[in-house]
């Protein structure tokens, strides 16, 4: 049984495709870098822009 949006998701890819805990776990590993990745460029885009000012 799905208890929150993140449980009701991976069950239904648990169905689909047979997603088991090494997948969610990459997945986790995947949204930490793209979390991360995507901070790291705004902090860079905002020295860029200070640069130029």
């Amino acid at each position: 049984m799905a208890i929150d949006k993140e449980d009701e998701k991976r069950d239904v890819l648990k169905a689909l495709y047979g997603y088991d805990e090494i997948y969610r776990k990459a997945d986790i590993n995947l949204e930490i870098i793209a979390k991360y990745g995507k901070v790291s460029k705004k902090i860079e885009e905002h020295i860029q822009s200070m640069k130029k000012k």
